[in-house]
């Protein structure tokens, strides 16, 4: 489990250990409170264009292309490899994806191609259609 999983599950259980001591309302704002939190924690550290770029590696990636960019919204873009240890020439699809996007990324290639390998990395700014502009 993720540490920052695990801590959002510890600071929520004393929340709700507090309330009948200090009240529902106060739990609840004690909860929104937290949440703010961090989230400006996030902002201050990542930075506010902070987005994710996903590397995909399937024998379907035309068809996770084409979900990706008409359920998605976004576009792909396709870069050619080899495997060192085949020796096969293979497709990797990239994605470069706001924060929120990358759960329903993988449910789309679960869905298409449950083999595929998919890796996801933090991208700390990214600018062009569907991001800031470089010019700001």
């Amino acid at each position: 489990m993720p540490l920052g999983t695990l801590i959002v599950i510890v600071d929520g259980a004393i929340v709700l250990a507090s309330a009948p001591v200090f009240s529902i309302r106060n739990a609840l704002y004690a909860g929104v409170a937290m949440y703010i939190g961090g989230r400006l924690v996030d902002v201050v550290v990542d930075g506010p264009n902070m987005a994710r770029v996903a590397y995909i590696i399937s024998d379907l990636h035309g068809k996770i292309a084409n979900e990706i960019l008409y359920s998605m919204g976004r576009g792909c873009t396709e870069l050619q490899a080899r495997g060192v240890w085949s020796g096969n020439d293979r497709p990797v699809l990239m994605c470069v994806l706001g924060r929120t996007e990358t759960m329903r990324l993988k449910e789309i290639v679960a869905s298409i191609d449950p083999e595929a390998i998919v890796f996801v990395s933090e991208v700390h700014e990214a600018f062009g259609e569907g991001f800031g502009s470089l010019r700001e």
